[in-house]
């Protein structure tokens, strides 16, 4: 967006702010939601497992744990929503993993 000759001033500090808060692992998190959601913890983190298995093995025991901390940032973020089981991203995730 911010190569964009046309995008506003205020789109570009809109989507640079969304940039900012949208790390990687995050960012994983949101795309993994995206393609297999909606989706519950054990559905995300198998999800995680079968597209990503290398990263997914060296977290090991530490993938549910950083997985919720991801949703509930993501939650906060607007990115996701939840009807308290499982997961799916908003319009605003959609245009954030476009940023």
């Amino acid at each position: 967006m911010s190569n964009d000759p046309t995008a506003t001033a205020a789109e570009v500090e809109h989507f640079g702010a969304i940039a900012r808060h949208l790390s990687g692992a995050r960012r994983r998190a949101l795309e993994l939601v995206e393609d297999c959601g909606p989706v519950d913890l054990p559905a995300l983190m198998a999800c995680w497992a079968a597209n990503h298995p290398d990263e997914a093995n060296r977290l090991g025991d530490r993938l549910p744990h950083l997985a919720t901390g991801l949703l509930w940032k993501l939650e906060a973020l607007d990115l996701v929503t939840t009807d308290d089981e499982r997961y799916a991203i908003t319009p605003a995730g959609r245009v954030a993993l476009a940023a």
